[in-house]
């Protein structure tokens, strides 16, 4: 089964300046950055600057995800 949702905007990654102090959200498997939101603007209130990333194959289509394998999410963590 496959699915055509469409990719949300809000289904991105997003940066939070906040301070000198970096910090890395990366969401579930099946999840969103969206996942992330809450805990990144708190962090960036508290002075920290946040990403929340979005791992390869996710906020697509279930067939994105299915193809997408563990080397290509560390990947998306890499870079």
């Amino acid at each position: 089964m496959t699915s055509s949702l469409p990719v949300r905007p809000i289904d991105r990654s997003e940066w939070l300046d906040g301070g000198p102090l970096g910090i890395l959200l990366i969401h579930g498997l099946g999840g969103t950055p969206v996942e992330m939101r809450f805990l990144a603007r708190a962090l960036a209130r508290h002075g920290h600057t946040v990403f929340t990333m979005q791992l390869a194959g996710h906020c697509g289509s279930t067939h994105d995800l299915g193809r997408s394998t563990l080397g290509d999410w560390s990947r998306s963590v890499d870079r």
